[in-house]
């Protein structure tokens, strides 16, 4: 048992002088006053004590991708590199390619037991997607969402599955949407050539998300709006973004923030593993990549992911986005767990909750982060 004491941010408000309690795995208190007078006190006054992000969408980390079927090490390698990053939960992010690939990559993840930041499940991004809007994601593989994805890869791990990125204009039967959303599988419209009234049909269908809203997606236009434009429209979409400043600009993300509320927003880092190359060319995975500045790039001029995890995207939210540091926190914690059907208690600084928190100082620098109630070294 011991407590932290510093501004305690959860919920969407700042508590200053606060006291967290925690005693093994979990938050047993939260208040001005530590009910257990003994217990030691680890004091971070003008720090900000707040829950362990949560990333939704992220592909790999420091080198590595959560499909490299040749190093299996893999999960627990990144794993433990994002608690050090201050994810203390995350999706392990597909992408598109073979359905034995696919397969593959379930059945591992299916059998990793963490010990660092936790796999609430996998985010399949394809590849059920659009051609046209594909980004970086390889033609070859994809296809249209059939029957057989059902059976074959969707219905023999629907546990496990907690979100899928595809192109609604993919579906031919509604109620095939209908039969997934059912499973508590969350479908998330994205890499997609939709038309605004295919949007708002599917949203009538129950699909209420959005993926890395506005890149990979028909565009805004005022006489054809299309699904940019539903993302906005349409206030009960969840909308993910990309906030490293380059796939979205700063006051494009202001006015989702502005029109949306921290409740519909999800940031997430869509970070491809190439976060620790130094800028050039390389090859990787089958492709030629450049690396500039925060930039991960086809040698077509695509942009192929982001090289920002979600701690350095804290940081553009606040100062150049200006928004709120409690609404930028509750936007990578509360709001990416209620987009989907898991029971795990994390997201909150609240009593019963897993004791997963990260300390910053008041510049937004990540001093540690707390998984499981432990300091993560």
């Amino acid at each position: 048992m011991y407590y932290l004491f510093g501004d305690v941010i959860t919920n969407g408000k700042v508590l200053p002088n606060y006291y967290v309690g925690i005693d093994g795995e979990y938050i047993t208190e939260v208040g001005t006053e530590p009910r257990f007078k003994q217990a030691p006190v680890y004091y971070e006054e003008g720090n900000y004590i707040c829950p362990g992000l949560i990333d939704v969408h992220i592909h790999g980390v420091h080198g590595l991708d959560f499909m490299d079927v040749d190093q299996p090490k893999r999960f627990s390698t990144m794993a433990s590199h994002l608690a050090r990053h201050g994810v203390t939960s995350f999706l392990a992010t597909s992408r598109t390619s073979s359905m034995e690939d696919l397969l593959l990559f379930l059945d591992e993840v299916s059998h990793f037991d963490h010990q660092n930041s936790q796999i609430l499940g996998v985010h399949l991004e394809g590849p059920w997607i659009s051609e046209k809007y594909r980004g970086a994601q390889p033609t070859s593989y994809i296809r249209p969402f059939s029957e057989d994805d059902l059976s074959t890869i969707i219905k023999p791990y629907h546990s496990l599955i907690k979100k899928i990125t595809l192109a609604p204009e993919l579906v031919e039967h509604t109620s095939r949407i209908q039969e997934v959303e059912e499973l508590g599988i969350r479908l998330s419209m994205g890499h997609t050539d939709a038309s605004f009234d295919t949007v708002q049909h599917v949203t009538e269908q129950g699909v209420h998300h959005m993926t890395h809203t506005f890149n990979a997606m028909s565009p805004f236009h005022h006489r054809t709006p299309g699904a940019a434009a539903a993302a906005l429209y349409f206030k009960d979409i969840n909308t993910e973004i990309i906030a490293d400043s380059l796939h979205v600009h700063p006051a494009i993300i202001k006015l989702l923030y502005n029109t949306k509320g921290k409740d519909y927003v999800v940031v997430v880092s869509d970070c491809t593993g190439y976060d620790h190359l130094e800028d050039g060319t390389y090859h990787m995975r089958g492709k030629t990549l450049i690396k500039r500045g925060k930039g991960i790039y086809l040698e077509q001029g695509n942009l192929a992911g982001s090289s920002l995890l979600l701690i350095q995207m804290l940081k553009v939210l606040v100062e150049q986005c200006n928004i709120p540091i409690e609404d930028v926190i509750y936007m990578m914690t509360q709001t990416p767990i209620k987009t989907l059907t898991v029971n795990q208690k994390v997201g909150q600084l609240k009593k019963g909750y897993r004791a997963n928190a990260i300390v910053l100082d008041h510049t937004y620098q990540l001093k540690y982060t707390i998984v499981n109630g432990a300091v993560v070294n």
